[in-house]
């Protein structure tokens, strides 16, 4: 099932040595990857499940929302841009598909079978509701990109049902967090080097140790534009400090001085 897969995709792991240990075998990547090229039709559009060699029904707003959010966690595990490119089209296809203008996310397609209501799913149980992800993954592109346009959506979703929230908290866990995210402070975190040197892993590890809710995070290569830059152009001015890999802390795009010294990025992180 593509929804239960994509939340999985970050656990499988990576296969990459983020935190300076040895790498273990990941299957995150591959998983991801077997989604995205075989479980599709022929119009590109995203199935959701895959059976004795056949890929089949129209995926729901959930799958999108689940497959987006384990790309963007697979983004920032592996630094691989092709992860949150294809998060991005996802989050673009999920809107043009189920976004209600008033708010919220349909379950079902517009171009799914004909019924008498769409519903919304907003209930968060054993598994999250598609709306509550998707405020979850619109958030973090917003603060990846800064694009305005995905934090007006996610707001969206808060307000067409906000008093059922504030009455039923309990009912609607996954969705607080992400309204958490919603109204901040949130940070992004840009890393700048190559991810293969001892003093990068050194700057990843210590964003590891640090309990940051609110936060994306970004890698930027030595070598000027490329993808990321094309997605975050607010990184381009980011460079190494002194030929070492630096770590910029910024809160809603206003950014700190860089750091190259582990410690001192553990001071910055715990003062937010």
């Amino acid at each position: 099932m593509t929804g239960g897969d994509g939340l999985d995709v970050p656990s499988r792991g990576t296969g990459r040595p983020r935190s300076g240990r040895r790498a273990i075998p990941g299957g995150g990547p591959k998983a991801a990857d077997f989604i995205l090229s075989k479980m599709k039709n022929e119009q590109g559009r995203l199935l959701r499940r895959y059976r004795d060699g056949e890929a089949a029904v129209l995926a729901f707003q959930d799958d999108y929302a689940f497959l987006s959010r384990g790309l963007i966690s697979l983004y920032e595990a592996t630094f691989e841009v092709q992860w949150l490119q294809e998060a991005q089209r996802l989050s673009v296809e999920m809107m043009e598909l189920f976004e209600d203008e008033s708010g919220g996310f349909y379950y079902v397609g517009r171009d799914g079978e004909a019924l008498i209501a769409r519903s919304k799913e907003y209930y968060d149980g054993a598994m999250p509701s598609g709306n509550s992800v998707a405020v979850d993954v619109l958030m973090r592109l917003s603060r990846l990109t800064n694009d305005t346009s995905l934090l007006s959506s996610a707001e969206k979703v808060i307000q067409a049902n906000g008093s059922a929230f504030s009455r039923y908290p309990v009912s609607y866990s996954e969705m607080l967090i992400a309204f958490d995210f919603i109204l901040g402070p949130s940070y992004e975190i840009v890393l700048v080097g190559s991810p293969d040197s001892h003093d990068f892993r050194g700057l990843v590890e210590a964003v590891n140790q640090s309990y940051i809710p609110n936060h994306v995070l970004l890698h930027k290569p030595i070598s000027s534009g490329g993808a990321i830059e094309q997605i975050a152009p607010f990184i381009k001015n980011h460079l190494e400090l002194d030929g070492k890999p630096a770590a910029y802390v910024c809160k809603e795009f206003r950014c700190s001085m860089p750091t190259n010294d582990p410690q001192k990025l553990k001071e910055l992180l715990a003062a937010t």
